[in-house]
């Protein structure tokens, strides 16, 4: 019993016991076609871009986002994959936001959109009643600048 219990929690504790799985065919409640049920919800907007995710893992420790799950292009319904680790360096946030452009999985493509917390970039964090909005220049995988990228996250279920 305790060895199930433990995988259970485990299981929880990563994300992965998030219910359901795809909806064929249908928004999988997160607003995109084909994406995975999730309670979470997340959004970027970005030089006239837009997308969409669902995310599987989605927590927050010391009101810094940890968020990582599959997602749309609005415009064409491509599959993006969003990765953000934003951590407590000192009482100060700092980590790094990809979002990984025409893949499921960050190995399977060479294009991305790449945002810093810290460092010298400029960049917003706040709470929201639902969770939380952060704003920061993104680039792409050849460095190029793409504007200012504005994520909303709600990890509540």
């Amino acid at each position: 019993m305790a060895p199930a219990f433990a995988a259970s929690v485990v299981l929880l504790l990563a994300g992965c016991a998030a219910p359901g799985g795809t909806a064929p065919g249908g928004d999988g409640g997160a607003g995109g076609g084909g994406l995975p049920d999730s309670p979470h919800k997340a959004t970027l907007e970005v030089d006239g871009q837009s997308f969409t995710f669902a995310p599987t893992v989605c927590l927050t420790t010391d009101g810094r986002p940890t968020v990582l799950g599959p997602g749309v292009d609005k415009a064409d319904n491509s599959p993006v994959l969003l990765e953000m680790n934003i951590v407590d360096a000192d009482g100060f946030p700092e980590g790094e936001i990809f979002v990984y452009l025409g893949a499921e999985d960050a190995s399977s493509t060479d294009s991305y959109l790449m945002g810093v917390i810290g460092g010298g970039d400029d960049y917003s964090m706040g709470n929201m009643m639902e969770g939380f909005e952060v704003e920061t220049f993104l680039r792409d995988q050849d460095a190029s600048d793409t504007g200012t990228g504005t994520f909303v996250i709600n990890c509540e279920e």
